[in-house]
């Protein structure tokens, strides 16, 4: 009866082994199917991942290389600026020199009232330079009312009227001195017709 006993303990023993080993390897068997299936999905997840990253780094290459084109181009207009703007600061002067208008410039540096005319190269301020008749703005503004003026004498059947370096010095030293005075400045050979804005 022991021996019955025993057999059945050990039947028992291997049985429940085996039920054990089994349910185990059933158990085991979800586990790995488990993490099979999440590591499948975090394996997707992480090649998505990377190509966001691998993208993100692509438009970060171009973005500091659309960065380093612009602060390069910044540089050389920086550099144009600097070459140009003294010239443009000298208003007419800079220009009648640059176009070798020596007649220009002997008629705005030894006319009559020469003092009048505030330019940088007489050490104006920035402010009096911009409003002076000499800066390059006002002798831009010139031209377009000059082109008006000719227009309307055409039309008249007059005759255009040129435009010359000299005229336009002439011009621009006479429009100083009327800035402050009423009043012809004759100081050219020229008829003089100003209209004064009151200063």
């Amino acid at each position: 009866m022991i021996r019955k006993r025993i057999i059945v303990v050990m039947l028992c023993s291997v049985v429940a082994w085996t039920f054990s080993a089994a349910s185990g390897a059933v158990l085991f068997r979800a586990d790995i199917s488990g993490y099979a299936s999440v590591y499948a999905a975090s394996r997707v997840s992480s090649g998505a991942a990377k190509k966001k990253y691998v993208d993100a780094s692509r438009a970060a290459a171009k973005a500091k290389k659309r960065y380093r084109d612009a602060q390069s181009a910044t540089a050389g207009w920086k550099t144009r600026y600097d070459r140009v703007y003294p010239s443009y600061r000298r208003g007419s002067v800079g220009f009648f020199e640059s176009v070798g208008a020596k007649n220009a410039l002997n008629e705005l540096n030894t006319c009559k009232y020469s003092s009048y005319i505030r330019t940088a190269d007489k050490g104006a301020s920035e402010k009096d330079i911009l409003a002076d008749a000499t800066a390059l703005d006002h002798m831009a503004d010139s031209f377009s009312h000059m082109e008006y003026l000719n227009h309307l004498r055409k039309s008249l059947g007059l005759s255009e009227l040129r435009i010359t370096d000299t005229m336009m010095a002439r011009a621009q030293a006479d429009a100083d001195y009327s800035d402050r005075n009423i009043g012809h400045a004759e100081q050219f050979p020229v008829a003089e017709n100003v209209a004064w804005n009151g200063g």
